[in-house]
């Protein structure tokens, strides 16, 4: 992975961590009904909190920080180019971090596999759900 995402693992390891400290991944509830028995309650957004930080530590337990230009890695923007002559863009992440949305692919993902390690002028083979797909490495920013 690159520098720069190695230090902003760190970074959003040591916010999650403060964040899961104060969230416990189940509460108290009285609900209408049971007064005098509480349930114990699944706080959702506390289990993601704490399933994040296990994500980030686990990246973070085999990072390795890649120096070498023009090297597919966790933090740097890859480009393809299909058959068609279509491009796109794909920004490598830890697992769990893929937003295809946003152009972040994740190197679990189908594309992340794929792409993870190329170099300009790779070709790659995408075994992806919807089908078979085929593209070139044009760009490793």
């Amino acid at each position: 992975m690159t520098s720069d995402m190695l230090s902003m693992l760190e970074s959003d390891a040591n916010r999650l961590a403060a964040e899961a400290d104060h969230s416990d991944g189940y509460i108290t509830a009285f609900f209408e009904g049971e007064p005098d028995a509480p349930s114990l309650v699944p706080n959702v957004p506390g289990q993601r909190l704490v399933h994040q930080l296990t994500s980030v530590r686990r990246a973070l337990s085999t990072a390795q920080v890649e120096a070498e230009a023009g090297l597919a890695v966790i933090g740097r923007r890859v480009t393809l180019e299909e058959t068609d002559g279509t491009r796109t863009s794909y920004t490598l992440t830890i697992p769990g971090e893929g937003d295809p949305r946003r152009g972040w692919v994740s190197v679990s993902s189908p594309v992340g596999r794929a792409i993870y390690l190329g170099r300009v002028g790779d070709a790659v083979a995408v075994e992806a759900p919807g089908g078979r797909w085929t593209a070139t490495v044009v760009a490793v920013e």
